[in-house]
C-alpha cells in the first residue's frame, strides 16, 4: 500500500452502511497489521436487530491462520472506500483453515 491511498474516498457518515458493504461480499479487503498489510475476506455484511434509530449492521470477515489480527481498531483499504479504520474482534468459529473476525456497527441516522 502507498501513502497515496492513504486518503480517504468516502466520508464516514456515507462508508458506514450496509448497503456500501454488502456489494463487496466474498471480496478481499487489507487491514494493516503491524507494519504490513494483510487480505481478508468479507463473507457476510447483515442487518442486525435493535432498539432506537440508526444503521445497525453486522460485517463478518475470514483470514489466514498464519496472520492472525488483534482485537482493537486497524486500518481498512478497499478500492472502492478507500482507508478507513474499524474495530474488529476476533470470533469462535469451527474453520479450521481460517479466523473469523466480526465488526459491529451502530450507527445514528438522526431519524
Amino acid at each position: 500500500m502507498s501513502s497515496a491511498s492513504l486518503a480517504t474516498i468516502l466520508p464516514a457518515d456515507e462508508l458506514f452502511r450496509l448497503q456500501v458493504f454488502a456489494p463487496l461480499v466474498d471480496r478481499p479487503i487489507a487491514v494493516r497489521r503491524g507494519r504490513e498489510w494483510v487480505t481478508l475476506k468479507l463473507v457476510e455484511a447483515k442487518a442486525s436487530g435493535g432498539r432506537g434509530a440508526g444503521e445497525k449492521f453486522a460485517l463478518l470477515f475470514a483470514g489466514g491462520l498464519e496472520q492472525p489480527l488483534q482485537q482493537g481498531t486497524h486500518d481498512f483499504e478497499h478500492p472502492a472506500l478507500g482507508v478507513f479504520e474499524l474495530f474488529i474482534t476476533p470470533v469462535i468459529t469451527t474453520s479450521r483453515d481460517s479466523l473469523m473476525y466480526e465488526a459491529v456497527i451502530n450507527r445514528e441516522t438522526g431519524v
